[in-house]
């Protein structure tokens, strides 16, 4: 039985068209052309509309072909010559690739849940974000932004930092729409005298977010403050410039007791551990009340690190990420009910 029509739009199919695609088709063997035949009415299919351009009538039940039996009983079909027909097609028609429009479709970050340590505290959950240094804002998620952000996104100077915070601040709101059950562009982000973003509305949870090269993080809990920092260890940073700025004696004296190859790397981890305790304090980075040369978090136990009492009570731990990087979560030990 033919398949209804879906669409009152009705076109007249071109006679060289066809006589093209007649005469394709007869030069193929008997096998590979009932093979085409099907492949090209079932390729012209689109939607829920169907396009019969084989068939010169509704009567017609071979597509366009005549069949014969040869004298080894087998089935010969032989294309007629077509004449001008009357066709159907589908009320949506995709445009040839050559002509269609360009466009953008938002594309929801990459994200996935990072496993912490038993000994991590429950409430604190943790998502590692791949960002795409390449993406266009509007795919990297700038659509869903407020328009306060979306200046901020358009004044970075390289395309690739403007990527970076629409990218996070993207995943950041989906994730906190999620866990309130509320609409990602209504979140009410406000930020205190040194910088730290918060949700001005009831029963928000503490966040915090770091990003570097092409990854994030984004830390939350509805119990405690936490902190995250993730650096790329670029081999061209001159970490040992920044030692009286970053180490605290202690630290200083178990990083320069390490051979020169370990030494990098454990400085980079020292630095995003140092870094994740100031923005779970809520100073931050070159806050007053505290600054990182001041307190230590070496040495460390396996991924915990032994913070001293300067900032106040704070547990770290090392995360695994991908390589070239080093990162780190802390959280207060007070909690709120």
């Amino acid at each position: 039985m033919r398949p209804s029509v879906q669409s009152n739009l009705t076109i007249t199919a071109n006679t060289r068209k066809s006589e093209a695609m007649t005469t394709m088709i007869a030069r193929q063997d008997h096998g590979s052309e009932k093979m085409t035949r099907n492949r090209f009415t079932r390729g012209l299919q689109r939607g829920q509309g169907h396009y019969d351009g084989l068939c010169s009538s509704a009567a017609d039940s071979n597509d366009g072909f005549d069949v014969s039996v040869n004298r080894a009983g087998r089935d010969v079909w032989t294309p007629r010559r077509p004449s001008p027909i009357r066709t159907t097609l589908p009320l949506y028609i995709h445009p040839p690739l050559s002509t269609a429009k360009p466009h953008h479709r938002q594309r929801n970050p990459k994200m996935r849940i990072h496993l912490l340590p038993a000994d991590a505290p429950p409430d604190v959950r943790l998502w590692l974000v791949d960002i795409d240094l390449n993406a266009p804002l509007i795919e990297a998620g700038a659509n869903g932004l407020h328009a306060s952000e979306l200046a901020r996104a358009h004044r970075f100077l390289r395309h690739q930092d403007a990527a970076r915070f629409v990218t996070m601040r993207a995943a950041l709101r989906r994730l906190l729409a999620a866990e309130l059950n509320v609409d990602p562009a209504g979140l009410p982000f406000i930020a205190d005298t040194n910088g730290r973003p918060s949700l001005s509305m009831p029963d928000a949870p503490d966040f915090n977010v770091s990003h570097s090269g092409a990854h994030g993080l984004i830390a939350v809990s509805f119990r405690r403050r936490v902190g995250v920092d993730i650096e790329e260890a670029l081999p061209s940073l001159d970490w040992r410039s920044l030692e009286a700025s970053v180490l605290h004696p202690t630290d200083k004296r178990i990083i320069d007791a390490m051979p020169q190859a370990h030494a990098s790397s454990a400085f980079f981890a020292c630095w995003t551990a140092k870094e994740a305790v100031l923005k779970a304090h809520g100073d931050g980075i070159g806050g007053r009340a505290i600054s990182m040369q001041t307190f230590s978090v070496l040495p460390r136990n396996d991924a915990r690190y032994a913070v001293s009492a300067e900032p106040g009570a704070f547990q770290a731990i090392s995360l695994v990420v991908p390589q070239g990087y080093a990162a780190a979560l802390a959280w207060s030990e007070i909690t709120q009910p």
